[in-house]
This record gives C-alpha cells, sequence and structure tokens, in this order.
C-alpha cells in the first residue's frame, strides 16, 4: 500500500470494518487517535486518494448523519 503513513494507518483501519456494515469518519477517527480529526480520515479514505480502492473499502465510510458522500 503506497501512501503516506497517516493514510496507511486509516486504510489499515478501514480493512476492520466487516462486510455489510459501514462506519462514520468520526469513528475512525477515534479509533485511530484521539487527536485524529474526521476531514483528515475522510480526505485519506476517498476513492481518488486510494489507489487500491478494491482492495481498501472505502465505500463503508459514511457521514455521521448516515448520508453517503463522495460518490460520483
Amino acid at each position: 500500500m503506497r501512501g503516506t503513513p497517516f493514510q496507511r494507518s486509516v486504510w489499515e483501519k478501514l480493512l476492520t470494518i466487516p462486510a455489510g456494515e459501514t462506519a462514520t469518519y468520526t469513528d475512525l477517527a477515534n479509533k485511530l487517535s484521539p487527536l485524529s480529526h474526521p476531514r483528515a480520515v475522510a480526505s485519506a479514505c476517498a476513492c481518488a486518494a486510494n489507489p487500491i480502492v478494491l482492495a481498501v473499502p472505502c465505500h463503508r465510510m459514511v457521514r455521521s448523519s448516515g448520508d453517503l458522500v463522495g460518490y460520483r
């Protein structure tokens, strides 16, 4: 996985989300570190920033409201 250390840590946490389930950016940020910001996690999760989208399921992330975001 090529990316910054932060991106790789986000992608590794994404792999822990079970198939068929979703998590919010805030949930993932809290799992990474109490200092992680949800927007930074969202940026690292962005499919455009994720070169291995089939292996790392960025599509399992949703907003705190439960809405999908960033899909085109």
